[in-house]
């Protein structure tokens, strides 16, 4: 018996142990120096930020305008990136309408019944119940947690369209 409570006690200290073990972290020192070259490298970015998105115009080419338009409408990255965008945004909407507006929720029923008085030595009777029911509910946003979720669903959908952005600037 003190056998066993002493595996035990040693298993507990063992475990406990464990949680401890590692080193402890310092975050390394940065690089000394001004460049990562050998020489500074010197960038417009002027430029790149001028140019339009359908930059392949400033060419004045139909056939390339015909080439790069049919390439956008028939690729299959570009569709599937373009549903995607479209999916995430739809369920953008679903997710805000659910998250910022009350649930209403309305029934309506009729039933009709007919009972034997057979039984009872008298005749049948025929009844009939109606119901109605409305309902409503609200979630409480206390803590943030919707907001924040509808946070991440809206970067979903920024993300879809970057990623639409990026299909079709590879078939451009």
């Amino acid at each position: 018996m003190r056998s066993t409570a002493s595996l035990i006690a040693l298993a507990v200290v063992l475990m406990l142990a464990a949680c401890a073990v590692g080193p402890e972290f310092h975050r390394p020192e940065s690089p000394q120096t001004e460049h990562y070259t050998s020489h500074e490298l010197m960038m417009d970015v002027t430029i790149a930020e001028s140019l339009p998105a359908r930059w392949w115009e400033l060419f004045s080419s139909d056939k390339l305008n015909r080439l790069i338009e049919q390439g956008l409408a028939n690729n299959l990255s570009v569709a599937a990136a373009d549903g995607r965008l479209r999916e995430v945004r739809e369920n953008l909407d679903a997710q805000v309408g659910s998250v910022r507006y009350p649930a209403i929720d309305g029934k309506v029923s009729s039933a009709r019944q007919k009972i034997s008085g057979a039984a009872f030595g008298s005749l049948s009777r025929i009844y009939s119940v109606h119901n109605a029911s409305l309902s409503a509910s609200y979630g409480l946003d206390l803590f943030g947690a919707s907001k924040h979720y509808l946070q991440g669903v809206a970067s979903q959908v920024d993300y879809a369209s970057y990623q639409l952005e990026g299909a079709r600037l590879s078939v451009a």
